[in-house]
């Protein structure tokens, strides 16, 4: 039995800091497969709104379901052009800038309702249900395709 004494366990636990620890990282590309998930889940969620609208035939009918889908399609824009910057790094940081893509997309959701709600008078209920529905739709698939990517993340050789 390997008699180690703590004094000999701490300093050798003090060996391994943060700047010496191998860190996975995120292996490439995630560009193609994150475009085909967000537009599928975009045009997915448009199909579906536009059925519940011809299906329900609320009040407001289509007024605002352009405007929701222009909004949605400039924060989906704004995730696939943020996201491929996690290739290459470590995931921690990957996972910072998931989150970051995340908060752009929500901060142009939610500007993006103003403008249509306030500046274009699309209704208020229906277009903010929608524009919810297109960021759920879009991180969701984002959330699949990131994890897919970092799920394969590994410790560079050398490191």
């Amino acid at each position: 039995m390997d008699e180690t004494t703590s004094s000999e366990v701490s300093s050798a636990d003090n060996s391994l800091t943060p700047a010496k620890r191998a860190t996975p990282v995120v292996p490439g590309p995630v560009t193609k497969s994150l475009v085909t998930a967000v537009t599928v889940a975009v045009v997915g969620t448009a199909i579906c709104i536009a059925g519940l609208i011809f299906l329900l035939k609320p009040e407001s009918g289509f007024a605002g379901f352009g405007l929701a889908t222009v909004v949605a399609i400039i924060g989906a824009a704004a995730g696939v052009l943020l996201l491929p910057r996690i290739v290459g790094k470590p995931v921690d940081r990957a996972l910072s800038v998931v989150m970051m893509t995340a908060g752009v997309r929500v901060t142009i959701s939610a500007l993006g309702a103003v403008i249509a709600v306030r500046g274009l008078g699309a209704p208020l209920e229906s277009t903010a249900m929608m524009i919810c529905g297109y960021y759920v739709a879009t991180l969701f698939a984002e959330s699949v395709v990131v994890s897919r990517t970092i799920g394969r993340a590994t410790v560079p050789s050398g490191a």
